[in-house]
């Protein structure tokens, strides 16, 4: 409108400003807005390049990620990281410095892109390695190393593998010549660094578990080799029984254990349950089912199983029970093992213990046997004897002309003779049944070895023989040990000297090994003869029992070769030793070494009085079945000044009994009707209720030691055997009724 055109006549000059300003306000405020949109728009397209940067940024590191995956090692992992350093950030170079997983070995890559003077210094990697080793990840590189190696900016950050620790170092940089290098990109660089780093990390995990499960799969397949290399050369099968199918996979060596192979054998528990043998095979069942019913449990047993071929096998059968996902049993699991041969091996063992055990019973019936066989005959024998040396004995008191004596000499030295070869068989069977003990007495040594060596002395000049004896001074007399077992070695070793010596000298030398010590003293004997001597290939054999070296019909020497067995028992009894030598035609020697302790206390002994001197008064009753035995028994107490009061058999003997009115009671131990360990305990039953006791001696042709303790714990005093010695008796006597004696 100009102005010369006029207005409208409805509207003013005012109406029209205000329209004017407010069209100009708008126009304003639309600018405004179209500025702010164009704004807008161009932070819109700015963003979206952004996001286009990160989303081909996040494809590279995801085909990154792929191509590290497949990666075999750790070099071609550290290629694979250089490289994704320059693609993934677009810079201009990419160093990785990684760690192998064992050992010392590194892998040190770079890669670049146009960059080709990157280390003008040439101690990148050592500087790298440095830092790696000892500073923080803000302190890797300082100033002066980025100066010197020509780099303007930089990122640097530690690659943390999957178990926490330090596996290397990343860096990704640029040159002064590429311009700076957080211009270049957006600020999330480092956040993408990070997780570049973030993601090599995991590479590094994976591949480290991929070689380990790689090392575990070979040490499997090793395993599994040798597993089935064992089983094949052992003859074991395997068995797996699934107990909610009921299926049981066999191993190929089950199948070949009883004779078939791959498809001939199904996955079928009857399998194994229609092989088991009928008498096994309810108890195999149920142990096998117990068994699966506890998680754990160990299961074994043993069973036959029959073969292809209809023979048995014995198997050993063991096994546990796995739980399945539930926590039930679900699988019992074990191997099954041939023993037919270790049962073979077994049955014959048993058999040849049975064997054994049936020969050591026997043995010891045949011993036992052969004991009371001896014990037996030596009773039956020695009550006759009793009879024959009693009869002797009283004759030889009695006035006998020379031709009469000579007689009685002879019938008297053959009873003794057949008396010691009764003792020497009885000793033996005690010491082979080690029932043979020893004493611990204290006796003179001196005393007792010369009053044998009198006795032996008188033997010797009988045969015209010198004999010797020769004691070492300074020997200890009183010593502590079993003197009677010593008497008897000594009898029998001076016995044969004197024997088997025609012509010539016996001796015999005592002396102490060795010295001694303040407690033992180990004695030596020596017996020395210039008899017939010994052939070196017998030395052995005399020691052995019923050994004679002439065994012709016309051997000129007696007995039945107990003695030197009995000697040898005897001594490794009392822990000595025994040896010979032959002297050829000079005869020959024994020595024998004893230990005896030394006596402490001197105790003072007394020598026995002789008989021809006691004298007694009183009134003895004797029970005795022998008619001998009982007169001669009579004929003993009669002499001794004694009353005698005598009973055939037990039974009379009671009768005759009368308490307080006999001084001393005299029992066989064996009688007919009752015996002489009945006699005694009623006797000493009907003390009870008195004050007297009379004393009892027991006699008897059982001179085992069972018999002398069955005597003493009926209540018996005193024990002698069969052939009673008059001397024995008197001292017996003497010791139960001392005051029975007579002034003399």
């Amino acid at each position: 409108m100009t102005e010369n055109e006029s207005l409208p006549a409805t509207e003013s000059i005012e109406e029209w400003r205000e329209k004017y300003e407010k069209m100009k306000a708008d126009h304003a405020f639309l600018q405004a807005r179209v500025t702010r949109f164009a704004a807008i728009e161009q932070d819109l397209i700015t963003a979206r390049h952004l996001v286009d940067l990160e989303r081909r940024r996040f494809e590279r590191m995801r085909e990154f990620i792929r191509s590290g995956l497949r990666s075999e090692t750790m070099s071609d992992c550290a290629r694979l990281v250089g490289d994704g350093i320059v693609d993934i950030l677009e810079c201009e170079i990419g160093i990785v410095w990684l760690k192998a997983q064992a050992g010392n070995e590194e892998e040190f890559h770079v890669s670049h892109s146009g960059q080709e003077d990157w280390d003008p210094g040439g101690n990148l990697r050592e500087r790298l390695r440095q830092c790696m080793e000892g500073s923080p990840a803000g302190e890797l590189l300082d100033a002066g190393c980025l100066e010197s190696l020509g780099f303007m900016d930089l990122m640097v950050h530690e690659v943390v593998g999957d178990d926490a620790c330090r596996a290397g170092l990343m860096v990704a940089a640029n040159s002064h010549r590429a311009g700076r290098f957080l211009d270049r990109f957006s600020p999330s660089a480092h956040e993408a660094f990070s997780a570049f780093a973030s993601q090599v990390g995991a590479i590094l995990g994976s591949l480290k578990k991929r070689d380990t499960i790689a090392s575990q799969v070979e040490q499997i397949r090793i395993s599994d080799q040798r597993l089935a290399l064992a089983l094949a050369s052992s003859n074991v099968g395997l068995w797996d029984w699934d107990l909610g199918s009921g299926f049981v996979h066999y191993s190929e060596q089950w199948k070949r254990m009883v004779g078939y192979s791959g498809d001939e054998v199904s996955d079928q528990f009857d399998e194994w349950y229609q092989r088991l043998h009928p008498s096994e095979r309810d108890e195999a069942v149920k142990v096998a089912w117990q068994s699966s019913k506890k998680i754990g449990a160990f299961y074994e047993q043993t069973f036959r199983l029959r073969h292809r071929n209809g023979s048995w096998r014995w198997v050993l059968a063991r096994g546990f029970t796995i739980a399945g996902s539930d926590g039930k049993p679900a699988r019992v699991v074990g191997i099954h093992i041939d023993v037919t041969r270790f049962k073979r091996l077994e049955n014959r063992l048993r058999k040849s213990e049975n064997s054994q055990r049936k020969a050591k019973e026997n043995a010891l019936r045949e011993n036992r046997a052969k004991s009371t066989f001896l014990a037996s005959v030596s009773h039956e024998i020695r009550t006759p004897l009793n009879g024959i040396l009693g009869v002797f004995q009283i004759l030889k008191e009695l006035p006998q002309t020379e031709t009469g004596m000579e007689l009685l000499n002879m019938g008297h030295q053959s009873a003794q003779w057949m008396l010691d070869i009764i003792g020497e068989s009885l000793d033996l069977a005690k010491i082979e049944a080690g029932k043979i003990e020893l004493k611990e007495d204290t006796f003179d040594l001196v005393e007792m070895v010369s009053c044998l060596a009198e006795i032996k002395r008188r033997k010797a000049g009988e045969k015209g023989l010198t004999f010797d004896l020769h004691v070492e001074d300074g020997l200890p007399r009183l010593v502590v040990g079993d003197a009677s077992k010593l008497r008897q070695i000594l009898t029998n070793l001076i016995g044969n000297a004197i024997k088997f010596t025609d012509h010539g000298a016996v001796s015999v030398h005592v002396d102490a090994k060795g010295g001694r010590d303040e407690d033992v003293v180990n004695i030596r004997f020596r017996i020395r003869d210039s008899g017939i001597g010994i052939p070196k290939g017998s030395i052995e054999d005399i020691f052995q029992p019923f050994h004679q070296e002439d065994q012709s019909k016309t051997r000129r020497f007696g007995g039945v070769g107990l003695g030197l067995a009995i000697v040898r028992s005897l001594t490794d009894l009392m822990k000595g030793r025994v040896r010979v030598r032959s002297l050829g035609a000079l005869g020959s020697e024994f020595t024998m070494t004893l230990p005896f302790r030394i006596a402490k206390a001197v105790q003072q002994k007394l020598g026995n009085q002789s008989s021809r001197s006691i004298s007694f008064r009183g009134r003895v009753l004797v029970a005795e079945d022998d008619e001998v035995s009982r007169s001669l028994a009579i004929r003993m107490f009669e002499k001794l000044g004694f009353e005698v009061v005598a009973a055939e058999n037990g039974a009379i003997a009671l009768e005759l009994f009368e308490p307080g009115k006999s001084d001393l009671v005299v029992l066989d131990w064996c009688m007919p009707k009752v015996n002489g360990i009945d006699v005694c305990l009623k006797i000493r039953e009907s003390e009870r209720f008195t004050s007297e006791r009379v004393p009892v001696l027991a006699m008897t042709a059982n001179v085992q030691s069972t018999a002398a303790i069955e005597c003493l714990q009926a209540g018996m005093d005193e024990f002698l055997g069969k052939p009673i010695l008059f001397q024995s008796l008197a001292d017996a006597v003497l010791r139960l009724v001392p005051h029975a004696q007579l002034a003399t």
